[in-house]
C-alpha cells in the first residue's frame, strides 16, 4: 500500500522498431503500452466541462444569494 504513492518517472516515445532494437540492445527491461488519443482527449474534455458548469453554478448561486433572488434566501 505504501508503494502506490511512490513518484516512478517513465519514458515515453512514439514507436519505432530502432528504439526497440536500442532498449535491447543495451539489456533495458521495457513495456509497450497503446492509448487512443481520443479517450485522453475525451478526459480532458469531460474535466474541463465539468469544472466550466460547476463554476458557471457556484457563481449562479452566489450572485443570487448576493442579490436576494433565491427563494430560500429571505431578506428580513
Amino acid at each position: 500500500m505504501r508503494g502506490i504513492f511512490k513518484r516512478k518517472i517513465y519514458i515515453q516515445t512514439d514507436y519505432e522498431d530502432r528504439h526497440i532494437e536500442a532498449l535491447e540492445k543495451e539489456e533495458i527491461s521495457y513495456k509497450l503500452v497503446s492509448r487512443i488519443e481520443a479517450i485522453s482527449w475525451l478526459g480532458f474534455v469531460y474535466f474541463t466541462w465539468s469544472v466550466v458548469i460547476d463554476t458557471s453554478a457556484l457563481l449562479l448561486i452566489i450572485y443570487y444569494a448576493v442579490f436576494g433572488d433565491l427563494p430560500f434566501f429571505t431578506k428580513g
